[in-house]
C-alpha cells in the first residue's frame, strides 16, 4: 500500500483536483489496514478533501459491496470521511487492461478516471525523481562512462524509484494504458 497526494489545478472543478491517493495495488483491501495508514499520514499532513482508494477491480467491488452503510459510507474508513463527514472517498479499480473505473452501486454510473490514474502515476514518479536519489547528476565537468561507451551528465537509479512492490505495480498499470 502507498499514500502519496495528488495536485492538479486542471481539475479544480472535480474531486481529484487535491487528493490523497492510496494505492492498494495487487493487495486485498482491508479497512484496518487502510485506516491506520491513513491515521499516520496524517499525522504530518493535511487531509484534502478527496481520498482515493486504487486497487484491483475485483476485490474492490467485493470490499464496496460488504462494507458500503445505509448513509452511503465505507465502514471502518470514518476517520477518512472527515469529523464532519464532508471529505470524498472514491474507489477505483483497475482490471488488467488497465482501465480505471469507479465503484458505485450502480454500475453504470460509474466513472472511467484511468487519465486521472496516468496523472496521478505521472507525479507519483516526478515526485520520487524530484525528491529522492533517482536521477544522480555527475559533477561538474564531468560525466559518467555509459555502457554503450557514450558520455552522460546524468545516470538514473531506476532501483531507487521501483523500491517496493506497490511502486512497482504503479508504474506496471500505468505503461498498460
Amino acid at each position: 500500500m502507498r499514500l502519496f497526494p495528488f495536485e492538479d489545478d486542471s481539475r479544480a472543478e472535480t474531486p481529484y483536483a487535491d487528493c490523497v491517493v492510496i494505492f492498494l495495488g495487487l493487495g486485498d483491501p482491508d479497512e484496518g489496514s487502510i485506516d491506520h495508514a491513513y491515521s499516520i499520514w496524517r499525522e504530518s499532513n493535511v487531509p484534502p478533501t478527496t481520498t482515493l482508494i486504487i486497487g484491483r477491480l475485483d476485490a474492490l467491488t467485493a470490499f464496496h459491496s460488504q462494507r458500503i452503510g445505509s448513509n452511503g459510507r465505507l465502514r471502518g474508513l470514518d476517520r477518512l470521511y472527515g469529523h464532519q463527514g464532508t471529505s470524498n472517498v472514491i474507489l477505483g479499480g483497475f482490471d488488467f487492461t488497465g482501465i480505471v473505473r469507479t465503484i458505485v452501486p450502480d454500475q453504470t454510473k460509474s466513472e472511467d478516471i484511468t487519465r486521472i490514474f496516468n496523472d496521478i502515476a505521472r507525479s507519483f514518479s516526478d515526485q520520487q525523481c524530484e525528491e529522492g536519489d533517482v536521477i544522480i547528476p555527475a559533477p561538474p565537468g564531468t560525466y559518467f562512462d555509459k555502457q554503450s561507451l557514450r558520455l552522460s551528465s546524468h545516470f538514473i537509479r531506476a532501483e531507487a524509484l521501483l523500491h517496493s512492490t506497490s511502486c512497482i505495480e504503479l508504474l506496471a498499470l500505468r505503461l498498460l494504458t
